[in-house]
């Protein structure tokens, strides 16, 4: 009798032991959504107090710190997603309960993990300090074709440009001085922290 216990014991401490773990991938695996729905609620909650997020990561500490924390945990819970579905397919094989929804659930994961992922990385890069000044030299290479056309036509540049410069997401092109020789345009946006000036003349910004 004792030796029959003891190996339901253990059988019992192995059972507890796989469900731990199962439990534990699940949680990291859910963990990320988690993170993103708090980061969502408390963008909305500070945009309806008036409070608008900045979109520079720089000037935004709180909200930065929240997306680096999530590149990190989803692309954890990727894995354990692919954990679960190593899982979910040995327990499937050897008959046991569970296997075929933790495969379900680590297919789920898996995917939406790598997404929320390159949403936060993507996040980063689009408000990088370089990514921005390499927007505003497209805005003014745009322009600059537009100037062009006008003078043209016209014979000299304008201070009033048709059309729209505009460069990640709030940034825009401005022209601040034009005549017949030349025109300067400047790049505003709230993570370019220095004048930023085309000068057609010297062709090139600064």
């Amino acid at each position: 009798m004792p030796a029959m216990e003891n190996k339901s014991s253990e059988t019992g401490d192995r059972k507890d032991t796989a469900s731990t773990f199962i439990l534990i991938m699940l949680g990291l695996a859910i963990l990320p959504l988690g993170i993103w729905f708090g980061i969502r609620l408390a963008t909305i909650a500070f945009t309806l107090a008036g409070m608008t997020p900045a979109y520079c990561y720089e000037d935004n500490f709180l909200l930065s710190s929240a997306y680096g924390i999530l590149v990190c945990f989803a692309l954890f819970g990727a894995v354990c997603g692919l954990i679960l579905v190593g899982v979910g397919t040995v327990r499937i094989i050897s008959k046991q309960k569970w296997g075929i929804p933790l495969v379900i659930a680590g297919v789920f994961f898996i995917p939406f993990n790598l997404f929320l992922h390159y949403q936060c990385y993507s996040w980063f890069v689009a408000r990088s300090p370089d990514t921005i000044y390499e927007n505003a030299d497209a805005g003014f290479k745009k322009l600059a074709q537009a100037q062009e056309r006008y003078k043209q036509e016209n014979g000299s540049y304008t201070a009033n440009p048709a059309g729209s410069y505009m460069f990640s997401d709030i940034g825009n092109i401005k022209v601040i001085s034009a005549d017949d020789r030349c025109y300067t345009a400047k790049a505003e946006h709230e993570c370019i922290k220095r004048d930023y000036l085309w000068d057609s003349c010297k062709e090139s910004s600064k």
